[in-house]
């Protein structure tokens, strides 16, 4: 894929793009690393839409972001959805794709909704078998973005710990992380633990709004959700 190329290897901060949002973003592109659109908001666009996007694309760096894939399900992905956005890739020069570790269909009923997976054997391969396979469609690895969640599958469906989980996926897929901080913090509203359930945890200084592993300061809070 020309568009998503090799992606620069250091933390970035980014905004989800919104028709709404589009003036107060495009006047302050210079504190944006990047942009995140939602792919499947664009699968039928017209072409004026299209060039508008590779227009922005030119301008900041972007990111294809899919929410309907459900690659982290045993059930293989779709071959046309992710046809889909290769080609949105082609049409719009954006540098890379991401998707959510989660599954939305299960017995041909699409749930409509973001779902955490069973962290089994059966659940891991089958992620990682639909990470490979969407690599080999699309050209490129997704980035694999946390899902917000507070509902945890039963410890008899999720016998791995969620690290173990989240790590084996990881590196037998060959796919780096994308972590969505309104995620982590609806996840972790009550319980530190749900966030680690959801395979990410992750502290924002108040200061300079970096990780407080590499802030400007000791104190640090959480970052509020959207």
């Amino acid at each position: 894929m020309a568009g998503a190329a090799a992606v620069e290897r250091r933390d970035r901060f980014g905004l989800g793009w919104r028709p709404e949002l589009a003036a107060g973003i495009l006047a302050h592109l210079d504190r944006v690393d990047v942009i995140e659109v939602i792919a499947e908001d664009y699968f039928g666009a017209s072409r004026g839409d299209l060039r508008a996007l590779r227009t922005l694309a030119a301008q900041v760096r972007m990111v294809l972001h899919g929410v309907s894939l459900g690659l982290a399900s045993t059930l293989p992905v779709e071959r046309k959805r992710l046809d889909r956005i290769a080609r949105l890739i082609d049409n719009t020069g954006a540098e890379a794709w991401s998707e959510h570790l989660a599954f939305v269909r299960a017995g041909g009923i699409e749930i409509g909704h973001l779902a955490a997976p069973p962290r089994s054997e059966a659940s891991v391969e089958g992620a990682c078998r639909n990470l490979e396979y969407a690599a080999r469609i699309v050209g490129c690895a997704p980035l694999v973005e946390n899902i917000a969640t507070l509902v945890v599958p039963p410890t008899i469906f999720t016998p791995m710990p969620s690290t173990a989980a989240t790590t084996h996926t990881h590196s037998c897929a060959g796919c780096r992380s994308m972590k969505s901080l309104p995620c982590i913090s609806v996840a972790g509203v009550g319980s530190t633990d749900r966030v680690a359930s959801a395979g990410f945890s992750m502290t924002i200084c108040t200061t300079c709004r970096q990780p407080s592993s590499s802030c400007c300061a000791s104190s640090a809070a959480s970052l509020p959700s959207r």
